[in-house]
């Protein structure tokens, strides 16, 4: 339904893959190895690669959306031509948001 829920909470003064490691190896001894569909997270590599050592490698991995416009925004400024980079901002949010990707992104490709 688009909504997330947090099920357990850090609090530390590092975000590395060690420190996650060992709070992921936490959640496994109260709920056992987990497998979901579906890890979601920032586009920081120390989230997944933690995950991994501690639980079942999930069927897919997904960037948070606003993660990725970030890095979008980021590195939009390559362009040189402010007008490009307005379209292919826009048609870049186009394909987010649209369930069946390779024709729009044949023609995103196209239009590049």
């Amino acid at each position: 339904m688009r909504e997330g829920f947090p099920c357990a909470f850090m609090i530390s003064n590092h975000i590395d893959e060690a420190v996650l490691t060992i709070f992921y190896s936490k959640i496994k001894s109260l709920t056992g190895q987990l497998q979901p569909n579906v890890f979601m997270s920032d586009m920081a590599e120390s989230f997944f690669n933690a995950w991994i050592v501690e639980m079942k490698h999930p069927k897919h991995r997904l960037y948070c959306t606003w993660h990725v416009d970030r890095a979008w925004r980021k590195n939009l400024i390559k362009i040189k031509s402010k007008d490009k980079q307005c379209e292919t901002y826009k048609l870049l949010r186009t394909l987010l948001h649209e369930p069946d990707t390779i024709k729009p992104l044949k023609e995103f490709l196209k239009k590049l």
